[in-house]
């Protein structure tokens, strides 16, 4: 019934990034207290949990994040930490933390908004670069890395395409091109809308210009189609809809029963659409 639950396990972040949903930045105080996250954690196994995707924030400055993926991995899970790439020396720490067997159910996501211009204009000065070494990093230590590029209203084809031959020189295996959230700091952009979803389709197709041959996802910003559960940094539990939807509030991390997000789910698969999010595998 739900494969998989993200936690904002801070907004606590050394970057302010100007799209930023989660609000996170260099003064964030929130943070998820471990034993809390693993009651509810626990909460979730009886409904199939297979998959804990870990974000912020920069969840890399969570204290407990070692401790975190350790745990989470040792009950089975598959745990995914999306960073923005900044903290190398950080993801480094953790990999020393983790045996063999326990990197192997680790997966990490970097956040590049597409071309240096773009990415840079967005989340600061350098970051594309900084970026760029940390996903050289997680490719040698996990012999896997995932990049996740937001993507707006303006596509600079010649652009992409070089970013999509950057991404085949350093190897990465998937690329999730996700459109645009108007939340947080997102709600600050005016230029939400309904070519948001064909430039997101646009960016995809660019790749068959460029020697890019890892996978390709397009996602619809926190899509439910495959149960997906949110639980925010300051512990409210959410089910995201569409990204023109509103979010259906379940309750607090710390008091929220399996019968309850049992029962939410059963009752948005009846009246939700799930028909956009997709994902597809470049021939």
């Amino acid at each position: 019934m739900l494969k998989s639950v993200c936690l904002h396990i801070n907004n606590q972040c050394n970057l302010q990034c100007l799209h930023c949903w989660s609000n996170s930045g260099p003064n964030g105080k929130n943070v998820l207290d471990m034993t809390d996250i693993m009651s509810f954690i626990r909460t979730l196994m009886p409904l199939g949990l297979q998959r804990v995707s870990l974000s912020g924030g920069e969840p890399l400055l969570h204290p407990e994040i070692a401790d975190i993926v350790k745990e989470l991995i040792d009950k089975k899970l598959k745990v995914v930490i999306t960073t923005n790439g900044t903290k190398t020396d950080f993801f480094l720490n953790l990999v020393l933390c983790l045996s063999e067997s326990q990197r192997r159910n680790l997966e990490v996501r970097v956040s590049l908004d597409g071309p240096e211009n773009i990415c840079d204009s967005l989340r600061g000065r350098n970051v594309y670069r900084k970026a760029i070494s940390s996903i050289e990093a997680i490719k040698s230590k996990l012999g896997f890395v995932a990049v996740n590029s937001v993507v707006g209203l303006e596509v600079d084809i010649p652009s992409w395409i070089d970013f999509y031959n950057v991404l085949s020189r350093l190897n990465v295996n998937e690329l999730a091109i996700i459109t645009f959230s108007p939340r947080g700091r997102g709600g600050e952009f005016n230029y939400y809308n309904k070519d948001i979803h064909l430039n997101t389709n646009k960016v995809k197709l660019l790749s068959k210009n460029s020697n890019f041959r890892g996978r390709i996802l397009v996602w619809d910003y926190l899509s439910i189609e495959h149960g997906y559960l949110l639980v925010e940094h300051d512990g409210n539990v959410i089910l995201p809809g569409l990204i023109d939807s509103g979010d259906i509030f379940l309750g607090s991390l710390k008091s929220i029963s399996t019968k309850e997000v049992s029962h939410a789910l059963v009752n948005l698969r009846k009246t939700l659409n799930y028909s956009y999010s997709y994902d597809q595998k470049k021939n």
